[in-house]
């Protein structure tokens, strides 16, 4: 990011940056890269029929949202270097998360968070 700005101050070029949160899948279909870390974690929950009862903040934004802001910003930009966040002002507790698959599949047990990872562990030296 830093070079990047030096480069764009030498050659007296406009730059724009954003850091984007956690992109997820499209607000219209729901289609997610299921390689992207969330969708393994509840792949994960599935295949060893535990969620896990706290693991991390949930700040995701859709895919297709985070690419109109991107070109609404780089459009309407005004200042030569520019550098954004582009974040959920609502991140959502692993709990919002652990409660709606327990409400999909209320076959899977919530564990602490402690003996889902020694399970997730086991799971991946086999």
């Amino acid at each position: 990011e830093k070079w990047l700005v030096d480069m764009a101050n030498f050659y007296s070029l406009p730059i724009g940056i954003y850091r984007v949160t956690t992109i997820s899948g499209d607000s219209q279909s729901g289609y997610w890269q299921s390689g992207d870390y969330l969708p393994r974690v509840v792949r994960a929950c599935c295949e060893m029929q535990a969620i896990p009862g706290a693991l991390f903040d949930i700040n995701c934004l859709p895919v297709d949202f985070v690419a109109k802001a991107i070109v609404v910003l780089a459009l309407n930009e005004t200042q030569k270097i520019a550098i954004r966040n582009i974040v959920n002002p609502e991140t959502r507790p692993w709990k919002f998360a652990s409660n709606s698959l327990k409400n999909l599949l209320p076959h899977l047990q919530i564990v602490p968070r402690s003996e889902w990872l020694q399970m997730a562990e086991q799971r991946s030296n086999t």
